[in-house]
């Protein structure tokens, strides 16, 4: 029997140990967090300031997680149908015990939006419209507080409601409630071509701007705060899940348990408030970087288009997610390769990483420098337009169809060796 299929070579790797306080080494970060902390710790706990902006439910569940938070949470018990012992869970003991950072729940900036004026700007017809009209909201509250208040804010934390979630996504229906007429259409979802006024020098585009990208809250929020200060995005939901009950008394949403929660969140705090990531490898070399290449299959594509996303580390823990333009690096073979032609970035390399597709001649360099990334689309762009595309990561946390890449890495010194 012949199978259409080709076979897959699997090749193992083993997981590399990471690196924490006092040079203490762990495969697993939450072990390494808990027994020995930050790897670039200081001597004294950093108070990290916060801003809040959310509705007034909104400040009162961020203020009981952030409680909860910083006393620790212990993983529930398990379920009938979980087992007994359940290694991916740990116990989170504490913000200041585990990252050695800590807030004050009650000190912490706290601007207050209005829901209805949010469940006003959800209605409108045009998606596009109504999701810049909802960030509008929160990003010009930001910088009303940023004009009047002297106290500077290290991370900015966006607790919304679940109607914008629902609501403010390319995927959200939003069906079942009454919409409402705005300045655009309700159909026109790209800018409108008008090439002879487009030529006269105080012709005015600007409200044009919405059009230039997918109509989604997060991305927005991300890419209006990437030149001010770090960002998160919350649900209310997943502060306070059993605060939202539906008809039966179940939670209305299901969420991670909060242990789990609590350590995505601190960890998210820590990498955004500190000049250091919480860990690092512990057998890289200083000076080189490394990349690592994911595909995600596009669903329902009418050219079964597939997306490119990469990731680069270096030695100290630092990496930089970038994702590149939709394309047809899918194979009849179920594989996945670039393109023999890769734009180029032009920066000053400290080392130049070629990296070698699973078909040898297939070959795509790439050159890298620390903080810059400028490159897709046969081109290079500009610097803000890569700010207005800041949130470019999005729905890459679970790639669908991962093919991997061996790594040839290649520097000035030692010229040419294999890495695993």
């Amino acid at each position: 029997m012949r199978f259409r299929e080709p076979g897959i070579a699997v090749e193992h790797l083993n997981e590399p140990e990471l690196e924490f306080r006092f040079g203490q080494r762990s495969h697993h970060p939450k072990d390494g967090l808990f027994l020995y902390g930050p790897h670039a710790a200081g001597r004294k706990i950093s108070e990290v300031r916060i801003g809040v902006v959310a509705t007034q439910s909104g400040i009162k569940h961020f203020r009981g997680w952030s409680k909860r938070l910083l006393q620790g949470i212990s993983v529930p018990p398990p379920g009938p149908t979980e087992k007994k012992d359940r290694l991916h869970l740990a116990d989170f003991a504490g913000l200041e015990e585990t990252f050695g950072i800590t807030f004050d729940p009650d000190g912490c900036s706290e601007l207050i939006v209005d829901l209805k004026d949010i469940d006003r700007a959800t209605k409108i017809e045009n998606k596009h419209e109504a999701v810049d009209t909802v960030a509008r909201i929160y990003t010009d509250r930001v910088r009303r507080y940023l004009r009047n208040e002297e106290r500077a804010i290290d991370v900015w934390i966006f607790v919304v409601p679940e109607i914008v979630y629902d609501r403010c996504r390319p995927e959200s229906k939003r069906t079942g409630i009454e919409l409402t007429s705005g300045r655009a259409s309700k159909k026109q979802k790209a800018r409108a071509s008008m090439p002879l006024f487009e030529t006269l020098a105080d012709f005015d585009t600007s409200s044009e701007d919405i059009f230039d990208d997918v109509p989604d809250f997060r991305r927005r929020i991300k890419a209006e705060f990437l030149a001010i200060v770090p960002t998160q995005v919350l649900r209310e939901t997943t502060l306070d899940p059993d605060a939202f009950l539906n008809s039966a008394g179940y939670p209305t949403r299901k969420t991670q348990d909060a242990a789990t929660v609590a350590w995505n969140l601190a960890t998210g705090l820590y990498y955004k408030s500190q000049p250091k990531p919480p860990w690092r490898l512990s057998d890289i070399r200083p000076g080189v970087c490394y990349i690592g290449m994911v595909y995600k299959n596009l669903p329902n594509n009418r050219d079964n288009h597939v997306c490119c996303a990469a990731q680069m580390f270096l030695n100290e823990g630092d990496g930089v997610v970038f994702r590149g333009a939709n394309g047809p690096w899918k194979t009849d073979e179920y594989e996945y390769h670039l393109a023999l032609r890769l734009p180029k970035i032009s920066l000053r390399p400290s080392s130049i990483l070629t990296l070698k597709c699973m078909v040898p001649h297939q070959r795509n360099f790439l050159s890298m420098a620390r903080h810059r990334l400028m490159m897709w689309n046969g081109k290079p762009f500009a610097v803000q337009r890569l700010r207005e595309r800041a949130s470019l990561e999005s729905g890459l946390n679970r790639p669908v169809g991962m093919r991997s890449f061996s790594v040839t890495e290649t520097t000035r010194s030692s010229g040419e060796r294999r890495c695993s």
